[in-house]
């Protein structure tokens, strides 16, 4: 007897564990490891996926595997060891794993049907309701009915099944194949129809029928008589919402080769590489000449993007030069469409993906590298379940298939470039900019200034002025709205400044249920003053500004201009950020938009940029704050004057002294990345300690409170070298949904891991409507 150990489709810690199933003989010779299967789990029927054989199991009554659900197994070897991996990091099912590899449209959906035993023993109603038909959906359609549903389920009459289906579909179309000369004398809609067949066959169905002005009926009599057969075959979604642009091959710089060359020199075995180039550098030249080399040695290659709003630039760039060998996958394709994108990977028709964060599980054959273009971007962090960082995914996988990793970015993450400072990545560099374009002019305003002198408005003098200019001269701007952690700090706009926590040097969140200000690092709490502590000003206030008050004040001010506001609500729709920036591009004047406007975009006559309150996220209760405010003011001004028109960029902020925002003007990487590594050492923050967040659910309060006391009590038990904990706290966003939430903050040396006692802890604990969220990679506290 061959016993297969399957993972369960449910979500929740209480199954996490493979279960035992006895494989039916019939399945033996066609099971694999990797195939979903459905079983039979308590009374309801579902979907698991093998994982792994066995010849014994320690359960005595064991059920069968009751069916087959994919000819193919869907996950391979590494998909299955990487999701163990990831489930056993995070402490979370390995079902989510499994599920977050598969495109959703290849994931399960459940269909509770009523099926007749007994026609003669049903309700009258109910009969009438079924019809002709002999199973139902047991939806809210019976919802009348349900006496009698209830009555025929206990009699016997009728039986509750489950019906476990894919949500997407393969697409298929039909074709119409010439087979022979008609032996009788044929109409003239007939013998049309022969006659394109004679000349092309296969015939698309529906191109027949209208270039031959027949119907269907036509076809099916052609049939009949042996003169014709119809087809069909599956057919890919086309994505028509990617641009066409012409190739462009350019000649690569002496940076670029040298990229190129280095990376060659390691002969394609793995190595982490962190591609450091300024912004229009020709980092994506770099890209596209190695995808070109994979291509070359039939290696499969991955492009992650860090926004969804990048992906079709990158993409009609790569598909000029690829064409079909070229796979898009991001959560803004329909579900057929990511459905049949994957199955091309799967399958080795697209050895070439370009695609956000999910796409780092991308099935593509024979894996020859992975690039992440700007490798600093908190977006590559999976902040909700199941959590992940597709950096790390990306680097189990290259380790695993032994091949390159390549890190790409202006403004490196500080632990990518302390890593390649101290050897542990190979660092390469690209310092200037590839069109031979000068940089960007970087001026700020100091709009405590500007509030003094009379000019409560969200834009500066000097912005104005910048604008007007620009579109005078026909030329295009670009207005950033740091939003990072807007109205959850407190801010004095007389004096600017900030309430932050005497013990931890971090700003205090603003909660505005009860009115006060909470340190998310220590707990430390107190009133939200009626009053500047500084200056005495009544002018204090949580601070936040919105995309459309911007937009709408824009065109009070250029009502002649063409302004344009780039935001989750206007790109909400399929095809959105594609249109919208093609519609700049093409005789847009200013285009408005938070973070995904900063990074990557490429336009010629783009020669100012503006950024509002600056300084903004360099208040929020993170110790990231500073990088990430000094990587999004590089990154913007990176989006300036890259072509031969000299570019201009405004910062506008409330403390213009600030060391990250003269880091910023100065365009100085490596001066902002000492001061800060040395601020990281004296915090003891990554890469010096590693930071983890613990959150335990429970629909009752005191019951999450003591549950994570307990958990927090058991770790500083376990007294690990180099490890603090702190909490149980409170967080800013106190409940998900009907849970209440505590936090335990865990800070601990990269050989003092955690997670053994914490699974431990876990596994054992008994009520399982709590819920523990594990997050390696908390970036606000």
């Amino acid at each position: 007897m061959r016993i297969a150990s399957v993972v369960v489709d449910i979500r929740h810690r209480a199954v996490s564990k493979a279960f035992d199933y006895i494989v039916p003989e019939t399945m033996e010779p066609f099971l694999r490891t990797g195939h979903r299967v459905e079983i039979p789990f308590g009374p309801r029927m579902l979907s698991g996926i093998v994982v792994a054989f066995k010849d014994a199991s320690d359960v005595k009554e064991l059920k069968a595997i009751r069916a087959l659900l994919d000819a193919e197994a869907v996950f391979d070897e590494e998909a299955l060891a990487l999701s163990e991996r990831l489930a056993t990091d995070h402490a979370a099912p390995r079902s989510e794993y499994l599920s977050a590899m598969l495109p959703p449209g290849m994931r399960m959906k459940y269909e509770k049907r009523l099926e007749i035993n007994d026609r003669s023993r049903l309700d009258e109603a109910l009969a009438a309701r079924f019809g002709k038909a002999d199973n139902i959906p047991f939806d809210a359609s019976v919802s009348e009915h349900l006496k009698a549903v209830f009555e025929g389920l206990e009699s016997g009459a009728l039986t509750s099944t489950t019906r476990i289906r894919r949500r997407a579909t393969t697409l298929t179309e039909e074709y119409v194949v010439y087979v022979q000369n008609a032996t009788t004398r044929l109409g003239p809609k007939q013998q049309a129809v022969m006659d394109l067949l004679k000349t092309t066959s296969p015939l698309e169905k529906k191109t027949l029928l209208e270039k031959a002005s027949a119907s269907s009926a036509t076809l099916n009599s052609l049939r009949k008589h042996g003169c014709l057969d119809v087809m069909s075959r599956e057919k890919s979604r086309e994505l028509t919402h990617i641009r066409a642009v012409e190739d462009k091959r350019v000649t690569l710089n002496d940076a670029q080769k040298a990229v190129i060359e280095r990376l060659e020199a390691r002969g394609g075995r793995h190595d982490t590489f962190l591609l450091h180039g300024v912004a229009a550098s020709g980092k994506t030249e770099v890209y596209i000449e190695l995808a070109e080399r994979m291509r070359e040695a039939s290696r499969g290659f991955i492009l992650l993007v860090s926004e969804i709003s990048l992906t079709p630039l990158l993409t009609a760039r790569f598909k000029a030069r690829f064409g079909n060998d070229v796979a898009v996958y991001h959560s803004r394709l329909s579900l057929g469409e990511q459905y049949d994108e994957w199955r091309r990977m799967k399958r080795g028709e697209a050895r070439i993906v370009v695609g956000a964060r999910s796409a780092v599980f991308a099935p593509v054959a024979d894996l020859g590298m992975i690039v992440i273009d700007e490798e600093h971007s908190d977006t590559y962090i999976q902040d909700d379940h199941p959590r992940y960082h597709a950096r790390e995914v990306a680097l189990w996988r290259t380790k695993r298939h032994d091949v390159p990793l390549v890190l790409g970015s202006a403004t490196p993450s500080v632990e990518s470039y302390y890593h390649a400072l101290n050897g542990r990545y190979v660092l390469l560099e690209m310092k200037e900019r590839a069109m031979c374009s000068a940089p960007p002019n970087v001026e700020a305003v100091d709009m405590k200034q500007e509030f003094l002198a009379g000019n409560t408005s969200m834009f500066s003098a000097r912005l104005i002025e910048h604008l007007s200019a620009c579109l005078q001269r026909r030329e295009q701007a670009l207005l950033l709205m740091n939003r990072r952690g807007t109205a959850n700090f407190v801010m004095c706009r007389r004096c600017s400044h900030t309430i932050v926590c005497e013990t931890c040097e971090l700003p205090y969140t603003y909660h505005r249920f009860d009115h006060t200000l909470k340190c998310h690092h220590c707990g430390k709490y107190e009133a939200m003053p009626s009053a500047c502590p500084k200056c005495g000003s009544a002018h204090i206030r949580y601070m936040g500004i919105g995309s459309e008050r911007v937009e709408r004040e824009l065109k009070k001010r250029f009502p002649d201009a063409k302004v344009m506001r780039m935001d989750r609500d206007t790109t909400s729709a399929k095809g959105a950020h594609e249109s919208l920036l093609s519609d700049f591009e093409r005789d847009g004047d200013v285009l408005i938009g938070t973070q995904m406007i900063a990074k990557g975009l490429d336009f010629d006559r783009v020669t100012l940029v503006g950024v509002l309150s600056a300084d903004m996220g360099l208040h929020v209760p993170s110790h990231f704050a500073a990088e990430d405010t000094f990587s999004l003011l590089a990154q913007m001004a990176g989006r300036s004057g890259r072509r031969a028109r000299q570019g201009e960029v405004v910062i506008q902020a409330y403390d213009v002294e600030h060391p990250v925002i003269l880091d910023a003007i100065e365009g100085d990487y490596r001066k902002f990345y000492d001061r800060e590594i040395d601020y990281r050492e004296r915090a003891s923050q990554p890469p010096f300690k590693q930071l983890m967040r613990v959150s335990v659910l429970h629909v009752k309060p005191h019951v999450s409170f003591r549950t994570a006391a307990q958990l927090a009590g058991r770790l500083r038990n376990e007294g690990l070298e180099g490890m603090r904990i702190i909490g149980p706290l409170r967080p800013r966003i106190a409940k998900r949904g009907k849970r209440h939430v505590n936090d335990i903050l865990i800070k601990h040396d990269a050989d003092a891991d955690p997670m053994p006692v914490m699974r431990a802890f876990i596994e054992k604990e008994t009520d399982h409507d709590t819920v523990f969220d594990v997050d390696r990679h908390p970036r606000n506290l």
